[in-house]
C-alpha cells in the first residue's frame, strides 16, 4: 500500500461530504465549457472518493460511461449508490476517455503524483478529449497534507497538451482551474 493510499484510507474513515449547495457548485465547475456535448461519452474522475461528484453526473448523463478512480479502497466502498453507468477502481484504467477531471485532489498530493496524473490524462484521452483539474496555487504550511503547487510547475507539466489554459475560480481566488485538450 502506498503512502497516498494509506492517507486516503484514513480520510475515508472520517466523515466526508459536503452540503448540497457545495456539491451543486462543484458539479457546475466540472461541467463548465460544454464538456458533456455527446450522449455516449467516456468519463474518468481522478480522486472520486465516495462518489460525491461522479454519482450525480452519471445520474444526469445516463448515456455516458463513468469510471471513478481513487487509490483508497475505503472511500470506494462508501458510495451511497452505484448507478449502472459507473465503475470504480483503485488502479488507473488502461482505456481511453473523452473527458477526465479531478477536483479537490491535486493540493493533497505531491508533485510526482500531480505530474503522473497529468501525463496519464494526456496518454489516455481520445482525440479531441479534454482534461479539467483544479489545484490550490501556493502553499498552506499549516494545512494538513497540503502540498504546494505553482502555476509555473503546472505549465511545465502540461506542455504535452497542444491546447491548455488556466483560470482563477471566482468563488475561491486561491483555486486555479486548468483546461487541457489533445488534438482532434
Amino acid at each position: 500500500m502506498t503512502t497516498e493510499q494509506r492517507y486516503w484510507d484514513d480520510v475515508g474513515d472520517e466523515e466526508m461530504g459536503g452540503t448540497t449547495d457545495t456539491t451543486e457548485s462543484h458539479l457546475a465547475k466540472i461541467q463548465s465549457g460544454g464538456v458533456f456535448d455527446r450522449f455516449d461519452m467516456r468519463v474518468l474522475e481522478i480522486g472520486c472518493g465516495m462518489g460525491r461528484l461522479i454519482v450525480p453526473l452519471a445520474d444526469q448523463y445516463p448515456g455516458a460511461w463513468f469510471i471513478g478512480f481513487d487509490p483508497s479502497f475505503s472511500l470506494l466502498g462508501r458510495f451511497d449508490h452505484l448507478p449502472r453507468n459507473v465503475g470504480r477502481t483503485a488502479t488507473l484504467p488502461g482505456e481511453r476517455f473523452d473527458y477526465i477531471y479531478s477536483m479537490l485532489v491535486f493540493q493533497h498530493i505531491d508533485s510526482d503524483e500531480k505530474r503522473k496524473y497529468i501525463d496519464y490524462a494526456f496518454d489516455h484521452l481520445n482525440p479531441g478529449g479534454r482534461f479539467r483539474f483544479q489545484f490550490v496555487e501556493g502553499d498552506e504550511p499549516d494545512a494538513p497534507h497540503h502540498h504546494q503547487c505553482y502555476l509555473g510547475d503546472v505549465y511545465d507539466w502540461c506542455k504535452r497538451f497542444p491546447i491548455w489554459e488556466s483560470s482563477s475560480d471566482p468563488d475561491h481566488p486561491e483555486w486555479v482551474w486548468v483546461d487541457a485538450q489533445v488534438d482532434s
